[in-house]
């Protein structure tokens, strides 16, 4: 991405991911001078590291492909760039678009899921996509290069039903199972049994429950909950 052409930062005319990475970039900014201020320097460098990795680097910078030639993405890339190595950013309440960054937030859980269930049932390019919501889909649409699958209808294809919060869609695909696949499909539900198995029995037990911190008994709740789902997905 060559932003060294660049003449000035031009922050006017901002799409949903602008304000967006914006958002979590101003919000970054507070939290680590919040920490700083205390002396919390290990979680100061925790959210630097996550605003970095897990939304400018695993996002932002994916989304901003598809607008490299614009000038506002340039800006926005140079923006955020320059901000994070100057020698003390400064936070700006202006660059704080709640509404847009809770959009974003929703279309970038439902690229997760959509990307998760493809991968799971092997997915190839030939599968068809049908959105059940009338929102502005197109981020997603491009980041997970749909342009050719799109349907406005069921095709009669098996259906994967795949939603966020804001975003609900079904994907049409049908899968030829080889002898392999059945193999792994086994395996992965005789994992699941074991594993509901150990947690029931865990979390059955007083002493556990009584004596665990209580964030990680909630935690083994959620993932029994989560396992016993998966469980009857794959045996239905």
């Amino acid at each position: 991405m060559n932003i060294e052409n660049l003449k000035e930062i031009n922050l006017s005319n901002l799409k949903n991911e602008d304000k967006w990475i914006l958002t979590k970039y101003e919000k970054t900014i507070h939290d680590v001078k919040k920490y700083m201020d205390k002396f919390e320097f290990n979680n100061a460098g925790n959210t630097i590291y996550d605003f970095t990795w897990n939304y400018f680097c695993d996002y932002y910078i994916e989304m901003a492909k598809y607008s490299i030639d614009d000038e506002t993405t340039k800006s926005v890339l140079c923006f955020v760039l320059t901000g994070m190595i100057s020698e003390y950013p400064k936070y700006t309440k202006k660059l704080i678009f709640e509404e847009e960054e809770k959009a974003v937030d929703d279309a970038v859980d439902f690229i997760k899921k959509f990307r998760n269930v493809k991968a799971e049932n092997n997915m190839t390019k030939d599968l068809k996509v049908m959105f059940d919501t009338t929102d502005d889909n197109n981020l997603i649409v491009k980041m997970l290069k749909l342009d050719d699958s799109l349907v406005v209808k069921p095709t009669g294809a098996k259906a994967y039903k795949v939603f966020s919060n804001r975003v609900k869609a079904t994907i049409f695909f049908d899968k030829v199972e080889t002898e392999t696949d059945k193999k792994l499909m086994e395996a992965q539900i005789e994992g699941l049994k074991a594993s509901i198995l150990r947690r029931e029995k865990l979390l059955s037990n007083p002493n556990y429950v009584n004596k665990a911190p209580k964030n990680i008994v909630d935690m083994d709740r959620q993932k029994l909950e989560e396992e016993k789902k998966k469980l009857k997905e794959l045996t239905k």
